[in-house]
């Protein structure tokens, strides 16, 4: 990675505002603006869903059917 002000190469950046813009600067060029909190990655959220799957026995439902309507 390379500092967006003075373009050296950097390990740890800093994300700063300056002037509405945000920026990955060097720590000695961090002072050319306001240091932002560091982002945290978004968790992924583990949904747990349950699937009840019921069983019908279609022959005798038809069945029954059949039954009702004949």
């Amino acid at each position: 990675m390379h500092c967006e002000i003075c373009g050296k190469e950097i390990e740890k950046g800093y994300f700063i505002l300056v002037e509405g813009s945000q920026m990955l600067v060097c720590e000695e060029c961090k002072k050319f603006g306001r240091v932002l909190k560091e982002r945290k990655k978004p968790r992924r959220k583990v949904l747990s869903t349950e699937i009840e799957i019921e069983e019908y026995d279609v022959a005798s439902t038809l069945k029954k059917v059949m039954r009702n309507e004949g």
